[in-house]
């Protein structure tokens, strides 16, 4: 790496992600660091795991040949939007961007996004290869997409992938959901304050174990929740603050 201007932050959220969480941090480097050879830093989140994720993060970091990599360990979880958050807040890029640490976004979708750093304000990938995903999970995200464009007169393919942020657009915004709405939430926000945007197509890969965490009862009802509230706030809120571009 050189002492070029850090351009990029990526923040890696986990929550008992061992059997994955190495494969994540390994991909990342490989591909943004050493393959675009892109100045960055990864900021990792152990968001109050109770299996060895922490520990492997820990030991990334110490045996690491890459410098700039940092972890943070909360004991218990903040939920992914959360951790981002964190993530967000001690980054140090001029964008930021999100890789689960679960190993499903692919080393070609790292490379598609970040190809893209200072092309616009922000880059939304969507995944082509959907199909990898069960088939409840298939027709709930692809609802999902559809309900979100109508409600807020958007034209998206996907609300939830790895997307590459202005870091100052961010810390702009109203502190968003915890939940798994909360990159939805700073897309529609961000959307319609006029942000230059581009989406790029990506495909997932497998995931290397553990379990999806997306689908449960009490993140539906933070889900819906979190959608009312950006309805409100978008449409019926006259003193809300657009973030400055």
């Amino acid at each position: 790496m050189t002492d070029s201007p850090l351009q990029l932050s990526i923040i890696i959220p986990a929550l008992n992600e061992e059997q994955a969480i190495e494969a994540t941090i390994q991909t990342v480097i490989q591909k943004v660091a050493r393959e675009l050879k892109t100045p960055c830093e990864l900021i990792l989140v152990n968001d109050g795991s109770s299996d060895r994720t922490g520990a492997l993060m820990d030991n990334a970091v110490r045996k690491s040949e890459f410098p700039k990599i940092t972890a943070i360990h909360n004991q218990k979880p903040y939920n992914i939007g959360g951790a981002f958050r964190q993530g967000v807040e001690k980054a140090r890029g001029k964008y930021v961007m999100m890789v689960p640490g679960d190993n499903e976004e692919s080393g070609q979708t790292l490379i598609n996004v970040v190809k893209k750093l200072g092309v616009t304000d922000l880059i939304i990938s969507y995944p082509t290869n959907a199909e990898i995903r069960s088939r409840s999970r298939q027709i709930i995200s692809r609802s999902y997409v559809v309900i979100l464009n109508i409600l807020f007169g958007l034209k998206l393919h996907y609300l939830n992938g790895a997307c590459l942020i202005r870091r100052d657009l961010l810390l702009q915004l109203p502190r968003w959901t915890p939940g798994f709405a909360f990159m939805s939430e700073i897309l529609i926000e961000l959307i319609k304050s006029g942000v230059s945007y581009e989406e790029v197509e990506t495909r997932l890969q497998k995931r290397e174990g553990g379990k999806a965490k997306a689908l449960s009862l009490k993140n539906f009802l933070l889900v819906a929740s979190t959608i009312s509230k950006l309805i409100w706030r978008i449409y019926f809120t006259p003193s809300y603050r657009k973030p400055r571009l």
